[in-house]
């Protein structure tokens, strides 16, 4: 490609190959770039169109490296099957762990290589076979556009991992029972007053309505109406890797925009860290309006990640070491258990969870009956009294 860079437009003239029935050379050129990034990415474009078109009799633009590979399959095909949030974490994931491949011959990752590179990842990382499937995919792509016969990965082994992230806590047991959860809003509340100013509040609010962290982080204060006690669920979050902070976007799912109603105690806990928020960011000079964010840091405006909320409750619980530990989606789980033990439908809850579909809340309706088993014969005998 030749990269031409005028006053305020670039552009590129770029030799494809040669048609397979003339045996003429193929010339494509493209004006009026703003950026030579955007150039770029048109012509990935073209060259993909054409390696799939099986136009012409070589291979001489086809991607050589990883790296053009996977912006081939990232632009052509990813890109048009996920959400703008899942793309983002892509990007992300690439930039972390695998930017250190782009330069290299996808041709030779042979089996050898990608059981090599698994087995680094699968010693780092519990979750490493989300990794891998961003280097498994793209070679996907190039079976197809017969670039190469085989996917290596197809034929390697996955060895159990030894990541040194947090133990995957156990479904059947990542929530709180009514005394459980008592006990530990008793104590995170008292904590809050003196350390992190927002958990309290931002528990208390998974735990009473079952939110996704996501979307109690993307809260704003106008998205509350404190007389109708009401609750307006509308938002997401997602990452930027370009400029390493998160932005406001669209729900999960169509589903999961929803209302829901507060209580009165966790309204006035609402009110009083508006308050809270208020007296913080005028001390450190942070103005501020009713568009802004519900939940934040103490002297900061930003979005909060959802590694921020870990990190905060994972400190509060090595701090109270008698509490029984649960992840912040084990809240949504809590809201669930004990909205189904208080005898709320398998509709209700799907409803206030925001659940697409009957499936996901069953499956916490499952775990919940699971874990009263042992107490059945008790139930029935009693009941009967014989």
């Amino acid at each position: 490609m030749t990269l031409n860079t005028a006053k305020n437009t670039t552009c590129f003239n770029v030799y494809l190959g040669k048609d397979k029935l003339t045996g003429k050379e193929i010339r494509t050129t493209r004006r009026g770039f703003k950026t030579k990034k955007e150039a770029q990415k048109a012509l990935r474009q073209i060259q993909a169109e054409f390696v799939e078109s099986g136009k012409f009799s070589n291979q001489l633009n086809s991607p050589k490296t990883f790296g053009e590979l996977f912006n081939l399959w990232f632009d052509n095909v990813y890109k048009h099957k996920v959400k703008e949030a899942t793309l983002s974490t892509a990007k992300e994931r690439y930039k972390l762990y695998l930017k250190k491949y782009e330069k290299m011959n996808f041709k030779k990752m042979d089996v050898a290589f990608c059981q090599q590179i698994t087995n680094h990842f699968a010693e780092k990382y519990a979750g490493y076979k989300t990794i891998t499937k961003f280097i498994s995919m793209p070679l996907d792509y190039a079976v197809k556009l017969e670039i190469i016969d085989s996917n290596p990965f197809k034929k390697i082994t996955y060895p159990k991992s030894h990541g040194n992230s947090r133990p995957r806590r156990n479904a059947d047991s990542n929530f709180y029972s009514k005394k459980e959860l008592k006990e530990f809003l008793n104590i995170l509340e008292d904590y809050s007053k003196k350390r992190t100013y927002y958990l309290y509040p931002f528990c208390r609010l998974l735990a009473f309505t079952g939110m996704r962290i996501g979307e109690a982080t993307a809260l704003t204060w106008n998205d509350i109406d404190f007389k109708k006690k009401k609750l307006e669920i509308s938002k997401g979050k997602i990452y930027i890797v370009e400029t390493k902070e998160y932005k406001l976007t669209d729900p999960k799912t169509k589903k999961s925009k929803r209302t829901l109603y507060l209580d009165d105690k966790t309204l006035h806990i609402l009110k009083e860290w508006q308050i809270t928020q208020q007296k913080l960011f005028f001390a450190n000079r942070i103005s501020r309006d009713s568009t802004d964010l519900m939940f934040t840091k103490l002297r900061s405006p930003k979005i909060l990640s959802n590694s921020n909320v870990e990190n905060d409750l994972h400190y509060f619980y090595s701090k109270h070491k008698n509490l029984k530990e649960i992840s912040p989606h084990g809240f949504r789980h809590t809201h669930a258990s004990l909205l189904f033990e208080a005898g709320a439908t398998l509709k209700e809850v799907q409803e206030r969870l925001g659940h697409s579909n009957s499936k996901t809340t069953l499956e916490i309706y499952t775990h919940v009956t699971k874990s009263k088993q042992k107490e059945t014969p008790e139930i029935f005998a009693n009941y009967i009294d014989l």
